[in-house]
């Protein structure tokens, strides 16, 4: 594909078999999951849960589709997305299906979309769960409903199309670029529009010039090389900015911003990015 910008983007092309590969990885487990998500929301007495469960449930789901897609080696980040967002309706009502049967001492399994909505209305005229004293019936549960059902399937939409978003492919090689190198803890790069402009205009200076972070810095760069190992033609480079912080019980956390994504990098200048970041980490 020619390399018509600085930084990679991906060519579009979706061979068949990754979008049935999508399916197959997608639906099996959200399937799964549904059954355990409405058990989950019907039997666990803590209600604060719900939000992490529900997250998790479309946020798994998106997973196994990207993960399907990768392996079918799909490059258009779209198409994980519209395939996230069918499956993760299928996930959002076999979920209510789960839901429901629970709901109802697990008697009768209800598919059907108009018995299950009959099923779902004689639910939320008393109500399903109570906090703090208040039980949510009829308007007031449909809006936590459509709030639930959202998370679902936006996550599981979501979650497919960043699975692969920002990992490069080498269209030479037809494989996914791994990662070669990381190296953190370098100085911190204070005008980071001006650093990106100077890398868009072939000054490498300011990159090979960076010098380790002090010990006591909080905040610091990082570099990151990625290529592919086949062919060594496929060399991106990407920079993030790492803040460490420490919170009232003096436990550390460090935050990620990345401000340079996948840079393309010609193989005589990969090397020597990867040689200096080899000898920064001596």
């Amino acid at each position: 594909m020619p390399q018509t910008t600085h930084y990679y983007t991906h060519s579009g092309k979706t061979p068949i078999i990754s979008v049935f590969l999508m399916i197959i990885f997608g639906l099996p487990v959200a399937f799964v999951l549904s059954a355990i998500y409405g058990y989950a929301i019907a039997f666990i007495p803590f209600i604060y849960l719900n939000f992490f469960i529900t997250l998790g449930f479309g946020v798994l789901t998106g997973a196994a589709i990207g993960a399907g897609g990768k392996l079918g080696k799909a490059r258009n980040p779209g198409i994980y997305a519209w395939v996230g967002l069918v499956i993760g309706l299928f996930a959002e009502y076999a979920g209510w299906v789960a839901w429901v049967y629970a709901s109802f001492d697990q008697t009768s399994l209800i598919i059907h979309p108009g018995e299950l909505l009959v099923g779902l209305q004689e639910i939320a005229e008393t109500g399903a769960w109570s906090i703090f004293g208040w039980t949510p019936t009829g308007f007031a549960i449909y809006c936590i409903w459509t709030i639930e059902g959202l998370m679902i399937v936006c996550a599981s939409a979501l979650i497919a199309f960043v699975y692969v978003e920002s990992t490069p492919f080498c269209e030479h090689c037809s494989l996914w670029v791994e990662n070669v190198r990381t190296r953190s803890n370098l100085q911190t790069i204070e005008n980071e529009d001006e650093f990106k402009t100077k890398l868009e205009e072939g000054q490498y200076e300011s990159l090979l010039g960076l010098k380790k972070a002090d010990d006591s810095s909080k905040i610091s760069t990082e570099i990151e090389l990625n290529g592919c190992k086949t062919c060594e033609n496929s060399n991106y480079l990407s920079l993030s900015t790492i803040t460490v912080s420490v919170d009232d019980k003096g436990k550390e956390s460090k935050d990620s911003s990345k401000f340079v994504c996948n840079f393309r990098l010609t193989n005589e200048l990969h090397k020597k990015v990867a040689e200096f970041v080899e000898n920064q980490s001596q």
